[in-house]
C-alpha cells in the first residue's frame, strides 16, 4: 500500500510539472474514475478516491493525455488492459489528432466504467473544473 501512495505522489508531481505548474491555480488530484460522458465531455470521479464526493472534470481539445507512469504496478484486471492501450495510444500518435483522441476517448469510458484511477490536473476556477491533463495511475 505504501508503495503505491509514493508511486502515485511521484505520479503527481510529474504531472504538475507537465501540466503547468507555473499557474498557481491548477489542482492535483487522484480521481477513482467513475463515469465519462462523451457526448458532453465530462469526467466523473471521486477525487481524492473519497466515496462520499463525486466531482465532474470538462474535458476539452486541449486536454493533455499522459501516459501512465507504473504499468508494472497494476494488478491484473481490467484496469491494466485499459491503461496498456492509452500507454500504446498515446507512444504511437502523441496527445493530438482526431483518431488518437476518438481512440481515447473510448478507453477513457472504459477505465470509468472499471472505476480505475487517474491523476488529473484541473483549473477549479471554472465550472465544472477544466481538465488541463489526464494520466492513468495505479
Amino acid at each position: 500500500m505504501r508503495r503505491h501512495k509514493l508511486l502515485a505522489l511521484a505520479t503527481a508531481l510529474f504531472v504538475i510539472t507537465l501540466g503547468g505548474a507555473a499557474f498557481s491555480s491548477n489542482q492535483t488530484l487522484f480521481v477513482q474514475l467513475v463515469d465519462f460522458d462523451p457526448v458532453n465531455e465530462l469526467v466523473w470521479g471521486h477525487p481524492g478516491a473519497n466515496p462520499q464526493t463525486v466531482a465532474s472534470y470538462q474535458r476539452t481539445d486541449q486536454t493533455a493525455h499522459l501516459a501512465s507512469i507504473g504499468l508494472q504496478f497494476y494488478p491484473p484486471g481490467p484496469c491494466r488492459g485499459q491503461v496498456r492501450a492509452w500507454d500504446n495510444l498515446v507512444a504511437q500518435s502523441g496527445t493530438t489528432g482526431v483518431e488518437t483522441r476518438r481512440a481515447l476517448t473510448v478507453i477513457l469510458g472504459h477505465l470509468a466504467d472499471h472505476q480505475c484511477n487517474v491523476i488529473t490536473v484541473t483549473d477549479p476556477t471554472t465550472q465544472p473544473p477544466l481538465l488541463i491533463a489526464i494520466q492513468p495511475t495505479p
